[in-house]
């Protein structure tokens, strides 16, 4: 050891950047001097971090990281992910959905030259070392990560198996709720006794969570406009569930976006078929061609769904939730084509650190021609929320008049390839619906005509 010590310390620093970043702690902890070194040392800390994981995203007006704090905070939470104690993990709930969402929006996933040979989501040939991370800690071989951290919000109170309960605070019910919409793969059990999906389609088709201070859309019931991510895990196993059933019934018509974790939480996540020409103040990526999804009950079925018990009307949906749900949906698949429109300063209730930007476009179904509701045009705006969400709101005009509007969030944050989950309802705010489940995600940064649409392998 006296050797070791005795060399230069360049030549210490770079025997020690060669150490696995989990043991860095340890090695301190040896002896006095390599201590002093190791937490002086501000270069080792950034190497051992940018050797192990991906490079944080990096914005011009913003401080270098402190790449001390950030390799830390990842060690520990690798070293509660690898425990088996289900008090430790649970007890850390809400830190660790905080640490995880920051870690993943430093993967790179930008992809100029997506291959048509694979079939897949653009994003899933990227390579990402801090998803593939945590893929191995959310795998069927750590179960107990799943059930402990990603299936713990109140709507496991009537399903999942006996290892997912829910926790007892909202706070963390929520936490669990956006580990579980950043996980991105609806944890909907195979089983009528353990189904996930009916309980999520009561959530989501329950009218009392739409009101003035929800603003109809994901947001929590006291007016602060916080993000309310059960509200959004209800919607993500909806979707998943209603997507798989109409992959079944087209032979795969289009390809399962909802199967790989953690994939597409990061900046530009989304494919580039040709380099365009957008708007530079844009710096939400609004134009250019999207996949939306929308799915819907029939009205016959959301009426005595939510009023046939008057009784409970006026209850509390979070105190007195309602019977699970087993309805069949109605899918749509729509494509939308977006155009920047304004770009303006943020109002005073948003985020001061990006502009308002302002679009309108078209929009077409996939599959259903006959549709009278197929094609509309659209408008709407995207804005940071002080909180720092990312927060899309638009409408579907048919005739010249606005219809429905949609209220919805991006996983993951600003320009996320997982793209904008949330819902649609009338546009008067109507009391008695209809609403339903709707999710946006880009597919090019250029418009693209229908007849390259679907030759799209990810179409």
């Amino acid at each position: 050891m006296a050797s070791l010590l005795s060399m230069p310390t360049e030549v210490l620093h770079s025997i020690l950047v060669e150490v696995d970043h989990t043991d860095l702690a340890s090695l301190s902890r040896s002896c006095h001097t390599l201590h002093q070194f190791i937490q002086h040392d501000a270069l080792l800390w950034k190497e051992s971090y940018l050797a192990a994981f991906d490079a944080p995203s990096r914005d011009g007006n913003k401080p270098e990281p402190d790449w001390k704090k950030k390799l830390q905070n990842i060690v520990t939470v690798q070293k509660i992910l690898q425990s088996s104690n289900s008090e430790v993990k649970r007890d850390n709930i809400h830190w660790i959905a905080e640490e995880l969402h920051d870690f993943l929006q430093n993967s790179p996933y930008r992809n100029k030259n997506p291959t048509s040979e694979t079939g897949q989501w653009p994003w899933n040939s990227s390579p990402s070392r801090n998803v593939s991370l945590l893929a191995q800690y959310f795998c069927p071989d750590r179960q107990d990560n799943i059930d402990n951290l990603l299936c713990g919000s109140s709507l496991f109170q009537k399903c999942g198996t006996p290892a997912m309960k829910p926790y007892s605070t909202d706070r963390e019910c929520q936490s669990a709720a956006r580990l579980h919409v950043l996980y991105g793969v609806p944890l909907d059990l195979a089983g009528k006794k353990h189904a996930t999906h009916p309980f999520a389609r009561s959530r989501v088709y329950d009218l009392r969570y739409y009101t003035e201070k929800t603003r109809w859309g994901p947001f929590t019931p006291d007016g602060t406009m916080n993000i309310d991510w059960e509200n959004l895990e209800a919607t993500l196993i909806l979707l998943g569930y209603n997507f798989h059933v109409f992959r079944e019934r087209t032979n795969g018509a289009i390809s399962d976006m909802w199967n790989r974790p953690f994939a597409g939480i990061a900046l530009d996540a989304w494919p580039i078929v040709k380099e365009p020409d957008p708007p530079v103040e844009d710096p939400y990526g609004c134009h250019g061609t999207w996949m939306r999804v929308v799915c819907f009950l029939d009205y016959t079925d959301l009426y005595a769904f939510n009023f046939s018990d008057q009784s409970a009307i006026h209850k509390d949906p979070r105190e007195h939730p309602r019977d699970a749900l087993d309805s069949e949906e109605a899918i749509r698949l729509i494509t939308c084509k977006l155009r920047v429109t304004s770009i303006e300063r943020p109002e005073p209730e948003d985020g001061q650190g990006l502009p308002l930007v302002r679009f309108q476009g078209d929009s077409h179904s996939m599959h259903s021609g006959w549709d009278p509701n197929a094609r509309s045009r659209l408008k709407g705006h995207v804005r940071l929320m002080k909180d720092g969400q990312i927060r899309w709101t638009s409408w579907s005009i048919f005739h010249g008049e606005e219809r429905w509007r949609s209220e919805c969030i991006q996983v993951g944050g600003i320009r996320s390839g997982r793209g904008i989950l949330g819902n649609w309802f009338d546009k008067d705010f109507d009391m008695q619906g209809p609403v339903g489940p709707t999710a946006f995600w880009k597919v090019s940064d250029e418009i693209v005509d229908d007849a390259k649409m679907v030759r799209m392998p990810w179409i």
